[in-house]
Parts: structure tokens; C-alpha cells; sequence
């Protein structure tokens, strides 16, 4: 920037860098904490479809337990029932 304001006034270049001063501190800080954010917001987000991806994975692995049980249940028979005596009132 400064090169370019001394190119116009017809002075030479200065040829020795310099730390960014104050002002340039000043304006650029908003930007970095902008750029933190959406980093940390990226980085969140990439780890949800990470999770999302995982899940849908494992989920397309393992069988239906309904289906599984519907299955079964046809081929399966139901338990004999037992006979219960019946209990009179003199009894109890």
C-alpha cells in the first residue's frame, strides 16, 4: 500500500518490508474473527455429515429386527397353552 501511494507521488519504492501497523491491524481483525467462525462452523458441520454418513451405514448393514421377527414368527408356533385346574370357592 505504501509502495503504491509513493509510485504515485513519483517517489521510489521503498524496498524494506515493514510489520503491518495499527491500522491495518484494526481493519483486518473483524475479518479474522469472521474467518474463525466459519471455520469452527465448518469444521461442526463436517463432523455432522461424518456422523450422518456413519449412521447410514450401520443402518443399511444391519437387518430389520421387525422384518426379521415377521419372518420368524411365521415359522415359529405359538407354545402349547396348559391346562389350569379350575378353582372352586370352597377352596380358597
Amino acid at each position: 500500500m505504501k509502495n503504491m501511494g509513493r509510485a504515485l507521488v513519483g517517489k521510489e519504492p521503498v524496498a524494506e518490508v515493514k510489520s503491518p501497523g495499527r491500522l491495518s491491524k484494526v481493519i483486518a481483525a473483524p475479518y479474522k474473527a469472521d474467518r474463525a467462525c466459519m471455520t469452527a462452523a465448518q469444521k461442526s458441520i463436517e463432523k455432522a455429515i461424518d456422523c450422518v454418513t456413519r449412521l447410514q451405514e450401520s443402518a443399511e448393514r444391519r437387518p430389520s429386527v421387525l422384518r426379521a421377527m415377521q419372518e420368524n414368527g411365521e415359522k415359529v408356533q405359538p407354545p402349547a397353552k396348559k391346562a389350569v385346574p379350575a378353582v372352586s370357592k370352597a377352596e380358597r
